[in-house]
């Protein structure tokens, strides 16, 4: 495909043609419920919901996901009428959707074949420059297809369900958003995915109602400003084509704020994942902690030696009563033990992405002069052996604590280990 054309803001066909079908598809979807007709019919105009990520947006799937209508309906405890209208709208949407993507699809891709065919260079230009025109035309219907549909369930809702409405945005806008432009790992995980992804009694989540609140507050407004300054920088990038100094120092500029952007989202997540874990019973904040780790350092912490061997254990070796306080007790020290040296890997591992993804101008440096190669060639090798050191001690840890697991054991147990079956299934065969 061709790179990144230079944006032009002219309307085109492809725009007349989804806002045809967008009329006649949501028309014909509607027209499944008399219901929804008359409440469309009759709702005033809805003013734009606001939930879409990027006016650059150029792929051919709907970006309004089956994910987006399952947390309409859980969010707004929509009844059935209401989640029947949704539906409707939604089926209208994805249809009118798929049509003008495959229309501009096959466009573009006539376009693409003449250019690879054509040898003068003035009719490869005309062609490049529609090709571009095509291109935005379709960003920006794309986006109003979205912002369409979203304006049209938000009508849909009653008064009291229309205050819960800011909370649905900022909920959309990390579960969709969360990975368009994200940099570092901490950045890129949701925490109340995390939560709910650990199955809690009722009363344990709703507990921490209050703290999934200020975190949804205060995590939407520095990604919704990544969104919009890597949106700007995409466009000064189109624009400036090597243009000179006033451009350069303006994207320079873009992306140091960028660069904190993703900073402050990181330790947003860090902060947070404390609250959270201080929230929840001690087990349960444990769980929360590690997983959130997992997702985050999955290289470091998606197997744990001891955790899966302790499971193993319990499973197959028949442990006495008073073997599964000592399996406890060893588990508990292998704990406390572990921590200081995850939590120092974990900063060793943020330090490392740093100098990695940014390294002769990191957030806050002032830029690219901040650093020469030798110093940081210096500083990547320090942080690399830090990093291998406690990789090493975490691993002879982890090997110390299987071998103290071992210790409990009686020799049948080990044999069960070794075999794979457990102790009740050895008798039963020996029978």
């Amino acid at each position: 495909m061709p790179p990144r054309p230079t944006p032009d803001r002219q309307d085109g066909g492809i725009m007349q043609l989804g806002s045809q079908i967008t009329r006649t598809r949501l028309a014909r979807a509607l027209a499944l419920l008399s219901l929804a007709a008359a409440v469309l019919l009759t709702a005033p105009a809805p003013a734009a919901a606001q939930i879409e990520m990027q006016s650059f947006y150029q792929g051919y799937r709907p970006t309004v996901s089956r994910e987006d209508i399952d947390a309409l309906i859980a969010t707004f405890e929509l009844d059935e009428a209401q989640e029947a209208l949704v539906e409707a709208i939604y089926a209208g949407y994805r249809n009118a959707y798929n049509e003008a993507s495959d229309i501009v699809r096959d466009e573009l891709r006539a376009i693409q074949e003449t250019m690879s065919l054509t040898k003068n260079e003035g009719v490869k230009q005309s062609l490049y420059n529609d090709y571009a025109r095509k291109r935005e035309a379709w960003a920006d219907e794309s986006r109003r297809l979205e912002t369409s549909f979203f304006a049209d369930a938000k009508a849909l809702l009653t008064e009291e369900q229309d205050g819960r409405w800011p909370r649905f945005e900022r909920d959309r806008r990390r579960r969709a958003g969360l990975l368009i432009g994200a940099r570092l790992m901490a950045e890129r995980v949701d925490l109340v995915a995390v939560l709910d992804s650990l199955d809690l009694a009722d009363e344990v989540r709703e507990a921490c109602d209050e703290v999934v609140e200020r975190y949804g507050i205060e995590f939407d407004r520095p990604l919704s400003d990544r969104h919009a300054l890597c949106d700007r920088m995409e466009r000064l990038a189109g624009d400036a084509d090597g243009k000179g100094n006033a451009e350069d120092s303006q994207f320079r500029s873009l992306e140091e704020r960028i660069k904190r952007l993703h900073v402050e989202l990181r330790d947003i997540n860090l902060r947070f994942m404390e609250a959270f874990k201080s929230r929840l019973p001690k087990d349960e904040g444990g769980r929360f902690e590690r997983e959130f780790r997992r997702r985050v350092w999955p290289r470091h912490f998606a197997a744990d030696e001891v955790e899966q061997d302790a499971g193993r254990v319990r499973s197959l070796a028949g442990l006495t009563p008073e073997q599964d306080r000592a399996l406890e007790a060893i588990l508990s020290a292998h704990d406390l033990r572990m921590e200081p040296l995850s939590r120092e890997l974990v900063e060793v591992e943020m330090a490392r992405e740093l100098l990695r993804r940014w390294p002769t101008g990191r957030p806050g440096s002032g830029g690219a002069e901040a650093s020469g190669g030798a110093e940081s060639g210096q500083a990547h090798e320090a942080i690399e052996t830090r990093s291998q050191r406690l990789l090493n001690t975490r691993k002879s840890l982890m090997r110390s604590t299987i071998n103290d697991i071992r210790a409990l054991l009686t020799a049948d147990q080990l044999r069960a280990l070794s075999t794979a079956q457990g102790i009740g299934e050895e008798e039963q065969n020996r029978q």
